[in-house]
Protein backbone atom coordinates (compact mmCIF):
# COMPACT_ATOMS: atom_id res chain seq x y z
CA UNK A 1 0.00 0.00 0.00
CA UNK A 2 1.44 3.38 -0.88
CA UNK A 3 1.82 5.82 1.97
CA UNK A 4 0.86 9.42 2.38
CA UNK A 5 4.40 10.33 1.30
CA UNK A 6 3.24 9.64 -2.28
CA UNK A 7 1.29 12.89 -2.10
CA UNK A 8 4.52 14.87 -2.49
CA UNK A 9 5.36 16.36 -5.86
CA UNK A 10 8.71 18.07 -6.44
CA UNK A 11 9.31 18.26 -2.69
CA UNK A 12 5.95 19.89 -2.01
CA UNK A 13 3.17 18.11 -0.17
CA UNK A 14 -0.09 18.09 -2.07
CA UNK A 15 -3.22 19.08 -0.15
CA UNK A 16 -5.09 16.35 -2.05
CA UNK A 17 -4.95 12.64 -1.38
CA UNK A 18 -6.01 9.67 -3.47
CA UNK A 19 -8.32 7.12 -1.87
CA UNK A 20 -5.35 4.86 -1.15
CA UNK A 21 -3.36 7.70 0.44
CA UNK A 22 -6.34 8.81 2.50
CA UNK A 23 -6.84 5.22 3.69
CA UNK A 24 -3.15 5.08 4.67
CA UNK A 25 -3.55 8.33 6.60
CA UNK A 26 -6.47 6.76 8.48
CA UNK A 27 -4.45 3.53 8.88
CA UNK A 28 -7.22 1.38 7.44
CA UNK A 29 -7.54 -0.77 4.35
CA UNK A 30 -8.80 0.75 1.13
CA UNK A 31 -12.04 -1.26 1.44
CA UNK A 32 -12.63 -0.01 4.99
CA UNK A 33 -11.94 3.54 3.87
CA UNK A 34 -14.41 3.23 0.99
CA UNK A 35 -17.13 1.75 3.21
CA UNK A 36 -16.85 3.81 6.39
CA UNK A 37 -14.79 6.95 5.84
CA UNK A 38 -15.31 8.06 2.25
CA UNK A 39 -19.10 8.56 2.58
CA UNK A 40 -18.39 11.13 5.33
CA UNK A 41 -15.91 13.20 3.33
CA UNK A 42 -16.39 15.73 0.54
CA UNK A 43 -14.63 14.61 -2.62
CA UNK A 44 -12.70 16.67 -5.14
CA UNK A 45 -13.24 15.30 -8.64
CA UNK A 46 -10.71 16.21 -11.30
CA UNK A 47 -11.71 14.49 -14.49
CA UNK A 48 -12.29 10.85 -13.70
CA UNK A 49 -10.04 10.94 -10.60
CA UNK A 50 -11.34 11.50 -7.09
CA UNK A 51 -9.29 13.14 -4.37
CA UNK A 52 -9.80 14.06 -0.73
CA UNK A 53 -8.43 17.12 1.02
CA UNK A 54 -5.89 16.23 3.69
CA UNK A 55 -7.49 18.74 6.06
CA UNK A 56 -10.92 17.09 5.62
CA UNK A 57 -9.52 13.66 6.44
CA UNK A 58 -7.70 14.99 9.50
CA UNK A 59 -10.82 16.86 10.63
CA UNK A 60 -12.88 13.68 10.31
CA UNK A 61 -10.29 11.75 12.35
CA UNK A 62 -10.28 14.45 15.05
CA UNK A 63 -14.08 14.32 15.24
CA UNK A 64 -13.94 10.55 15.67
CA UNK A 65 -11.33 10.87 18.41
CA UNK A 66 -13.46 13.29 20.39
CA UNK A 67 -16.61 11.19 20.02
CA UNK A 68 -18.02 9.42 23.05
CA UNK A 69 -17.15 6.00 21.62
CA UNK A 70 -13.51 6.58 22.43
CA UNK A 71 -14.07 7.71 26.02
CA UNK A 72 -15.77 4.52 27.18
CA UNK A 73 -13.83 1.28 27.28
CA UNK A 74 -14.75 -1.32 24.70
CA UNK A 75 -16.90 -4.18 25.91
CA UNK A 76 -16.30 -7.57 24.38
CA UNK A 77 -18.96 -10.22 24.46
CA UNK A 78 -19.01 -13.86 23.58
CA UNK A 79 -20.03 -14.60 20.01
CA UNK A 80 -21.99 -17.76 20.78
CA UNK A 81 -24.99 -18.34 18.61
CA UNK A 82 -28.34 -18.06 20.32
CA UNK A 83 -31.12 -20.51 19.61
CA UNK A 84 -33.20 -19.68 16.53
CA UNK A 85 -36.21 -18.67 18.61
CA UNK A 86 -34.03 -16.49 20.81
CA UNK A 87 -35.30 -18.27 23.94
CA UNK A 88 -34.09 -21.14 26.07
CA UNK A 89 -33.26 -24.54 24.62
CA UNK A 90 -35.83 -27.31 24.81
CA UNK A 91 -35.11 -30.42 26.88
CA UNK A 92 -34.29 -32.42 23.74
CA UNK A 93 -31.99 -29.69 22.40
CA UNK A 94 -30.18 -29.52 25.75
CA UNK A 95 -29.63 -33.29 25.78
CA UNK A 96 -28.28 -33.28 22.22
CA UNK A 97 -25.95 -30.40 23.03
CA UNK A 98 -24.67 -32.21 26.14
CA UNK A 99 -23.98 -35.36 24.08
CA UNK A 100 -22.13 -33.38 21.42
CA UNK A 101 -19.99 -31.62 24.00
CA UNK A 102 -19.12 -34.96 25.63
CA UNK A 103 -18.07 -36.38 22.25
CA UNK A 104 -15.91 -33.35 21.55
CA UNK A 105 -14.14 -33.69 24.91
CA UNK A 106 -13.51 -37.40 24.28
CA UNK A 107 -12.08 -36.64 20.83
CA UNK A 108 -9.61 -34.01 22.08
CA UNK A 109 -5.94 -35.07 22.15
CA UNK A 110 -4.79 -35.98 25.65
CA UNK A 111 -8.32 -36.66 26.85
CA UNK A 112 -8.42 -38.80 30.01
CA UNK A 113 -11.25 -40.98 28.66
CA UNK A 114 -8.99 -42.24 25.84
CA UNK A 115 -6.12 -43.08 28.16
CA UNK A 116 -8.17 -45.18 30.53
CA UNK A 117 -7.61 -48.81 29.87
CA UNK A 118 -7.38 -52.23 31.57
Amino acid sequence: MSGVADATVHGQTSPLLTRREAAALCRVSLRTFERFVQPNLPAVAIGARVFFATDDVKRWLDARRSSSSMTTPATFTSRRASPPGGGALSQQESEILTQLRARRIEAEPGSQSKRQGP
